[in-house]
């Protein structure tokens, strides 16, 4: 397991007892640990968890991305709610990031969705233009974030314009 502390990345091994007690660690777990180098440390405990999401299997999220688009695929209120709904059962705060506006500039879906979610409390960030994440990274400083979504809707399009050298494969 990898656990970064103080600006460093420690490479360790869970204790035997883990196993024993049916702990498994995951990204974003707060753990104690022992390490006399980088490369030969051991967990020590797992913290409690505040929550914790199957898909990917990460804890202590703070903010949940949902990644939806307007058309190719297109948007489905239906699963929207289900991401809300998982993400609020979870105590995890949602942001819906609409994506592919630009294929459908005048579709009045686009005020539709911004108008509904607002409504009822939910940040809806539409770009300006594609490649546009500047009102989105203003909510992640000192936040364990994750991104959702649809196969398709440009969830790696949208990770690999905030992080370039993440160079994730993306769709046509």
């Amino acid at each position: 397991y990898y656990v970064y502390s103080d600006g460093e990345t420690y490479q360790t091994r869970g204790r035997g007892n883990f196993r024993n007690r049916k702990i498994t660690p995951l990204v974003g777990d707060q753990v104690l640990f022992e390490s006399e180098n980088k490369t030969d440390g051991y967990l020590l405990e797992v913290m409690p968890r505040k929550n914790q999401l199957v898909r990917p299997p990460v804890t202590n999220v703070d903010l949940g991305v949902v990644v939806t688009s307007l058309v190719e695929p297109n948007f489905s209120y239906n699963l929207l709610d289900r991401f809300l709904v998982m993400l609020e059962y979870e105590l995890i705060e949602p942001i819906i990031f609409l994506t592919k506006t630009d294929l459908a500039p005048n579709d009045p879906m686009i005020d539709e969705i911004k108008r509904t979610y607002e409504a009822i409390g939910y940040p809806v960030i539409i770009p300006d233009h594609p490649g546009d994440t500047e009102e989105l990274v203003r909510y992640f400083p000192e936040r364990l974030s994750v991104f959702m979504g649809q196969s398709g809707a440009g969830k790696s399009t949208l990770l690999n314009q905030i992080s370039p050298q993440l160079n994730l494969e993306t769709g046509e």
